[in-house]
């Protein structure tokens, strides 16, 4: 590698900025854009650029357009490329006005790269929308190892740089090339204003806008035995940063000096800009957009394999066809799922498109996301460049020529996200023609479908099941009796639960809960259970978040406190988690503490001179505690042990993993299902058999691709599918086809309810709420089937002497409707907030404190940007906020409901959905407040039934009488920022996503 790849990549400073806003003589409160915003005609009409250049004179656009160019020009490249060359590229066909222009086009604005070409937000509606760069702890500790001080300077947190799988976070990205703070942009508040008062976006907008430098990370540090290079090639630079985007910041920087969009394959390949040619599997990266570049021949063989099983989605061409697509689904997970759309290509297109590129075949990979060792298909084959977001303008030309298009006429708003119809168009053609009924698919042979699973066994009927429609017919067992576990008396239901978990004949169960019904204690009573009738056998627990294996284990030692757990979870990811969901009992706590028992045993044991374990194993197990512990050889009073101490260098992960298994027999094992897969898919494999059930909980959550993972990876053990299929089902972030859907996605649980395809137990005790609320959510989501089986305590005893209490106190109906009368929602980026709605949320949050404590109170919102206007109040209070989606599976004392919307509300839009609203009313235990305008609800039968409901309990409050009887001092006028209504038309705002809740258990 050349030395001119050794130069860190820099963004622009502070000073540049300054300087470039000098020259351009635009700060002043007389520039033509500041006149237009503060104009009576700018509140009349939609702000957008052409507007604002429409008021700026010819003289003024091109002095900003060649500081702009001189800017970028006198900007650091990794490139040896002369500033001859550039100023030549500048007037070239590809950038006829310059790269200022061209960047406009994609940005849809005219200043949106000024100051950095970082910015990675599409504007919406003709606004610059910047995103928000919120940062975490671990990257800090990375940036204080290379002695950076961040405590005296406004930057918060720092994003982190990667996530790894494995136990390499700390340890392993220990070279970090320059990072110095003159480097480092950091623009917040007024001061934004000070230096760029032309951007055409309010001041709530820019809280914290950060870009940073790169880090150049050395290969050999990252990738854990793989320091050997060949002989004559130095070490290859994996280029990573401190960013939200690193794909945007790629582009824009190694792949800008593009001399005609014809040369661009071939100009990577002579010049090798960016080579990774051996990412390890198990380097992971989230919500980050990567463009990789690697030539064919020197492809690892992993990529190269998963390459030749992409393109036998080729092949679908028949009835079939979605069972082929779905094997390859269940092999490679969400990735193979994203093949599978790109493999519907015609083939004449496909052959016409590539024809000029036969000659050079690199692989690139324009990834959406990089999930475990799982690359998404190429650019070049698959045209993925085009159905997803394209990071930067500057790959345009050769995505523009690839698809046999011109620059000129793209539309690049596509580059967002897809639109619908460039699925069902070009890529799902063929796969919509082989949509079957249900009926149909019912009659698929099983042998259709290349599954690797052996015939009669757990996996094969539970797929036969759920794919090919067989009920799962198992032998009348008698009930058994009520039984206690642990001091807990379990109900009838819960009883029945528990034995079929334990029965032999039984290879899967659906448990099929509703809110609050004790679904946690059921599993965790269940599985021990099962251990008394199974001794020999290993117990599985699984979750989709960390909070709520939390939950489980908790139970579980509450039920009995001696119950050998293990909780899988990497040292990386402990890192990254709050220290609130870690426990005692994951396996790199338990697997130290066990080790250092056995060691100080063996300690004891030297004046005997009786030994029980090998000296390599002993030295492993040295290793491992020094690593933690490096001063715990001091302690060690055998001098055989001590020098052994001081020998060890290395340890084998798998053979402490079983020794651990040997000696430490754990009898449950708990871990999120991702987790799950992941280990048993390497390190824990050999102890596959010994799991005899598997219960996994919030099952509604869980995509049907995942659930066959699983099934595949346990095909001798029970599975049992746990949670309440009438609230939040799994979600799918591509549009796609209903087959598709269906088959990779699906709602397996509630087919299998609905459709009795396996057997179940229905848990329809409700020990959450009051019988009140427990009889209404019944009535409205659950056909009036609900039992109350409520019990008070000490938390209603406090919420009892506040003001807000009294509302509903009368008729004893704890669901309070606040009518946020005249207040007005506004757009921000493609959200909703409210600020009406949010002062009340404050004044009463201020109430309740004076009563409850904190952790009793959560705020869930069904729009964003609300979420992020009440933000303050986590931090000020401790309290939980977080989208209506996150608080699945968990329970508060008291919630508080935030709708934002103020325009009509219809029963197809995002806050009318049925099962969302379930979500949102059903994690109170004691009472609910709901927040919205009740005139926008008139056309949503669900939530006018709600607000009929609170009006004749007498609990329906208009927002100035609930404050008066807060007695609060702080108004609930409408916002103070002054926007007029004009600016306002919530009919055109994109409907918020729901909020993925990673595994951390964190939004």
């Amino acid at each position: 590698m050349t030395s001119h790849y050794k130069t860190t990549l820099k963004t622009f400073k502070m000073t540049d900025v300054s300087q470039l806003m000098q020259n351009l003589n635009i700060s002043g409160s007389g520039h033509p854009w500041n006149q237009y915003y503060s104009s009576e005609r700018s509140k009349k009409e939609p702000v957008g650029y052409k507007q604002l250049l429409s008021r700026c004179s010819l003289e003024q656009i091109q002095r900003f357009r060649n500081a702009s160019e001189q800017l970028w020009l006198n900007a650091p490249r990794t490139t040896n490329s002369s500033q001859n060359e550039r100023a030549q590229l500048l007037t070239s066909d590809l950038f006829p006005q310059g790269p200022f222009a061209y960047y406009s086009v994609a940005y849809k604005s005219r200043i949106s790269l000024i100051l950095t070409p970082v910015f990675n937000e599409v504007a919406a509606h003709d606004r610059l929308d910047l995103k928000i760069v919120i940062l975490n702890k671990n990257a800090r500790d990375t940036l204080n190892e290379g002695k950076v001080n961040l405590d005296d300077h406004p930057i918060g947190d720092v994003l982190c740089i990667t996530k790894l799988q494995q136990n390499q976070t700390r340890q392993n990205i220990r070279r970090i090339d320059r990072i110095e703070l003159k480097d480092v942009l950091t623009v917040h508040g007024k001061n934004f204003w000070e230096v760029c008062e032309f951007f055409p976006m309010g001041n709530d907008i820019i809280e914290k806008v950060i870009t940073t430098p790169y880090i150049e990370v050395i290969k050999k540090d990252i990738i854990k035995g793989k320091r050997k290079q060949k002989r004559g090639k130095p070490d290859e630079k994996i280029l990573m940063c401190v960013g939200s985007n690193m794909g945007n910041i790629l582009m824009t920087t190694v792949f800008m000096p593009i001399i005609k969009p014809g040369q661009f394959i071939s100009s990577l390949e002579q010049e090798h800009w960016l080579t990774v040619a051996k990412i390890s599997p198990k380097l992971r990266t989230t919500n980050t957009y990567l463009p990789v570049v690697m030539d064919s021949t020197t492809a690892p063989e992993y990529v190269q394999k998963l390459f030749k099983d992409y393109q036998k989605a080729f092949a679908i061409r028949n009835r079939a066809g979605a069972y082929e697509a779905l094997k390859i689904v269940v092999k490679h997970g969400s990735n193979g799922l994203r093949a599978i759309h790109d493999s519907k290509i015609d083939d004449n297109r496909y052959t016409t498109r590539i024809e000029n590129y036969k000659r050079v075949e690199p692989f690139v990979f324009f990834t959406f996301k990089l999930i475990g060792a799982s690359f998404t298909p190429p650019a070049m084959k698959w045209n993925r460049a085009v159905s997803v977001q394209i990071t930067s303008p500057v790959c345009l030309p050769f995505v523009a020529d690839v698809l046999g298009a011109h620059k000129d006429k793209m539309d690049l708003r596509v580059k967002a996200r897809a639109p619908s119809h460039f699925f069902d168009e070009y890529i799902l053609r063929d796969l919509k023609r082989c949509e079957i009924s249900v009926k149909q698919r019912r009659e698929v042979k099983k042998y259709e479908i290349d599954w690797d699973i052996k015939e009669g066994t757990n996996a094969d009927k539970f797929i036969q099941a759920i794919y090919g429609g067989r009920s799962l017919v198992i032998p009348n067992i008698p009930k058994i009796p009520s039984i206690e576990i642990g001091g807990l008396q379990l109900l009838a239901t819960q009883t029945r639960y528990a034995q079929l978990i334990a029965h032999e004949k039984v290879p899967a169960l659906i448990g099929s809960s509703s809110f609050g019904c004790g679904k946690t204690a059921a599993i965790a009573a269940a599985a021990l259970y099962a251990i008394k009738k199974i001794p020999e056998q290993i117990q599985m627990l699984t979750a989709v978040t960390n909070s709520a294996a939390v939950s489980i284990i908790e139970k579980l030692v509450q039920l009995d406190p001696k119950i050998r757990i293990v909780r899988i979870i990497s040292p990386a990811n402990m890192l990254q988690i709050p220290s609130t969901l870690l426990t005692r009992f994951d396996y790199p706590t338990v697997l130290f503490e066990h080790i250092e028992h056995i060691i100080l045993r063996e300690d004891a044991a030297s004046d005997s001179h009786s030994y029980t374990i090998p000296e390599g194993l002993l030295k492993q197990m040295l290793y491992y505690i020094k690593k933690t512990q490096s001063t715990f050889g001091g302690s060690l009073t055998s001098e055989r042990l001590r020098r052994l101490f001081i020998q060890a260098k290395n340890c084998n992960d798998g053979e402490l993993l079983n020794y651990f298994m040997e000696t430490r027999k754990p009898q449950i094992i708990v871990g999120t299902i991702q987790t799950i897969i992941n280990s048993f898919s390497m390190s824990w494999r050999p102890f596959i058999n010994m799991i005899s059930t598997i219960q996994i909980d919030e099952a509604s959550t869980v995509p049907r691709e995942t659930l066959l993972q699983v099934v595949s990876l346990f095909p001798n053990s029970k599975y049992s599918l746990v949670g309440d299929y009438r609230q939040l089902s799994p979600y799918f972030e591509m549009d796609a086809s209903k087959l598709l859907i269906d088959t990779a996605i699906g709602e397996t649980l509630r087919d299998c309810v609905t459709q009795h395809l396996l057997p179940s137990v229905y848990f329809n005790g409700v020990f959450r709420f009051r019988p009140e609320i427990t009889q209404q959510l019944g009535k409205l989501f659950y056909d009036s089937s609900l039992k109350s089986l409520y019990r008070p305590c000490h938390t209603e005893e406090k919420l009892a002497t506040c003001e807000a209490w009294r509302l509903q106190r009368s008729n004893n109906f704890p669901m309070i409707f606040i009518d946020t009368i005249r207040s007005k929602a506004r757009i921000r980026g493609q959200s909703l907030r409210n600020h009406q709605e949010a002062t009340i949320v404050k004044n009463l949050v201020e109430h309740l404190v004076e009563f409850i404590s904190t952790d009793d109170i959560a705020i869930l919102c069904f729009y964003r940007a609300q979420m992020m206007e009440l933000q303050n109040l986590s931090e000020d209070f401790g309290i939980h906020v977080g989208c209506v989606d996150s608080g699945q599976g968990r329970e508060w004392p008291v919630c508080i409901i935030c709708t934002t919307r103020t325009s009509l509300i219809t029963d197809d839009q995002f806050v009318s959905n049925a099962r969302r609203i379930n979500v949102a009313l059903s994690r109170s235990k004691h009472l609910n407040f709901i927040l919205g305008n009740k005139q926008s609800f008139t056309q949503s039968n669900l939530w006018s039934d709600i607000i009929m409901t609170c009006l004749d309990a007498g609990t329906l409050v208009k927002s100035y009488e609930f404050n008066a009887i807060l007695k609060s001092e702080n108004p609930i006028d409408n916002d103070p920022q002054g926007y007029d209504d004009a600016y306002i038309d919530e009919e055109q705002i994109v409907e918020d996503e729901p909020e993925n809740v990673d595994e951390n258990g964190e939004e």
